[in-house]
């Protein structure tokens, strides 16, 4: 508005790019009218000025005239200062019509500087709230390290309280490779090490018909836990070797979750050892079949 009132001419707004078209419609056609307006008063004032101007040369050639006419005495002093008159009251409304329209100029960049004043103020206003709302929002906001499935949510109500440093789920990474948590009897420990096959068992499928899928032992535990139905525990976990099973000659992806039973290879024994192993077994209660 501005430009608009320095130059004459009708607006034209630059709107920023992230302004919608119905928001730069509205402020153009806001825009519109206060222009609008401007430009009738400014037409008036300037008829006004153009008819004053023209008719004030005449109202001082007839007043100097009748002066001469009066210093004569060919006609009354009173009709000389009735022309004065009308001479000095026109002089006096060009001069108003004239202040009018530079007050009319000043008063709308004036209320036009204000605007913009007041406009860059909300929008920075606004950016700080926009700041703050996202910094409240990030706040409330879980992003996970990796794309993965939720697990174990622990929270299910919408407005819960969650302690601090309590778990609120397990995420399994879709990307990585899936592993076994399991737990291993104190009295096979002492045979199990990293590295050793396993052959793993999906209770989903049945591996007499499908078989089993390959792994590998990935660590186990150094300190046993205390479990309440099997006693002293050792965790294994387990690495897959795939990650899928053929089912019917479909290859059907494994996912977190599913049930297995994982048994781990810790040798090889001699057909005989298995036939003598009930004998050895009755003799020395010490050993145990592997």
């Amino acid at each position: 508005l501005i430009a608009a009132v320095d130059s004459v001419r009708a607006p034209k707004l630059a709107p920023p790019a992230a302004a919608s078209a119905a928001d730069v419609a509205a402020a153009q056609a806001h825009v519109d009218g206060q222009y609008a307006n401007f430009r009738a008063r400014l037409t008036h004032l300037d008829g006004e000025i153009a008819r004053y101007a023209q008719a004030l040369p005449l109202a001082v050639q007839r007043a100097g005239d009748y002066r001469a006419l009066a210093a004569t005495r060919d006609v009354a002093e009173h009709a000389w200062l009735e022309k004065e008159q009308a001479r000095i009251d026109l002089a006096g409304q060009l001069a108003s019509a004239r202040s009018e329209r530079a007050a009319l100029v000043a008063q709308t960049r004036k209320d036009a500087y204000d605007a913009l004043a007041e406009g860059a103020r909300v929008a920075a206003a606004s950016g700080q709230d926009a700041r703050r709302a996202g910094a409240r929002g990030s706040l409330l906001r879980l992003t996970a390290p990796v794309d993965g499935t939720v697990q174990q949510l622990k929270l299910h109500t919408v407005g819960g309280v969650v302690p601090a440093a309590q778990a609120l789920m397990q995420i399994v990474p879709r990307q990585g490779r899936l592993e076994i948590d399991a737990m291993l009897e104190n009295r096979d420990a002492g045979f199990v090490q990293a590295g050793q096959a396993v052959a793993v068992k999906v209770d989903a499928f049945d591996y007499t018909k499908y078989g089993t899928v390959p792994a590998v032992v990935s660590s186990v535990s150094r300190d046993a836990i205390e479990d309440d139905k099997k006693g002293l525990v050792y965790a294994v976990r387990i690495t897959l070797q795939q990650p899928a099973i053929v089912i019917d000659g479909k290859v059907v992806p494994l996912s977190a979750g599913m049930a297995v039973r994982a048994e781990i290879r810790t040798g090889t024994r001699r057909v005989i050892e298995y036939v003598l192993s009930p004998l050895v077994q009755h003799q020395k209660e010490a050993l145990h079949e592997r």
